[in-house]
């Protein structure tokens, strides 16, 4: 597991869910309980 996986995970444990729309596959769209959109992404 990296640590993209990591922190999406941990974010789905917070109440988060994944979006039903990816736009890239350099970050990941989530949705916060409240339906707010945000995104995960790691910078080399």
């Amino acid at each position: 597991m990296d640590e993209l996986d990591k922190e999406i995970a941990h974010a789905i444990s917070c109440g988060a869910k994944l979006a039903d729309v990816q736009f890239s596959t350099e970050w990941t769209v989530m949705i916060d309980p409240a339906g707010h959109p945000f995104c995960i992404i790691t910078i080399p």
